[in-house]
């Protein structure tokens, strides 16, 4: 029998996302999709905003779910846009993003994603996942949304954009989730110490 789990997101990339990262059949779950508006407090934390979003949403639900924020901080822009990288992409998008770092040097960024569960009103699980990255100079590609047509892993050449083959593996959001499903097949199968 396959536990159901809820993503609260408006986004359906993330679900989509989630769903070929990790193999959730296998594993006797099965994650639907709740599309709420929740107000999320400013904060350039992201496991904060996560962790908030979950308890507000757990109080009105009462059942198994969990949120996702991500990041994007660049060195040279001292950390912007932060945990505010969804509203920022939605005001100045990545033309606005390269026109900011306009004759920088310094392209160093990272992008981190956190994940909070709560199945109960006392408990909250936060798993969190960081890429180090390289900011393009122009966008790159066409696959992927958000940002990944101008962030180059440390460990490419390329954007997300430009080539998704090894988003699954190595994106913070792929590193996120795999903590969370290690987790939730620990609570299904704990091991006897």
């Amino acid at each position: 029998m396959s536990r159901k789990i809820f993503f609260v997101t408006g986004n359906a990339n993330k679900v989509a996302e989630m769903q070929s990262i990790l193999d959730l059949s296998n594993a006797g779950i099965k994650i639907e999709q709740i599309i709420e508006d929740i107000d999320e407090i400013s904060s350039d934390d992201v496991e904060k905003i996560v962790l908030n979003k979950a308890r507000q949403t757990y109080a009105k639900y009462r059942m198994p779910l969990f949120c996702e924020d991500t990041g994007v901080f660049i060195e040279s822009l001292n950390g912007f846009p932060a945990a505010n990288a969804r509203f920022v992409f939605e005001k100045i998008g990545l033309k606005g993003i390269l026109k900011l770092m306009d004759g920088e040097s310094n392209r160093d960024a990272y992008m981190l994603t956190a994940i909070c569960y709560m199945d109960n009103e006392k408990e909250s699980h936060v798993f969190s996942g960081k890429m180090d990255c390289i900011i393009a100079d122009s966008i790159r590609g066409t696959f992927g949304f958000g940002y990944d047509s101008i962030l180059i892993p440390k460990s490419l050449d390329k954007t997300f954009g430009e080539d998704e083959s090894k988003k699954h593996m190595i994106s913070a959001r792929a590193k996120a989730f795999r903590k969370f499903m290690e987790y939730l097949n620990n609570q299904q199968n704990p091991i006897n110490q």
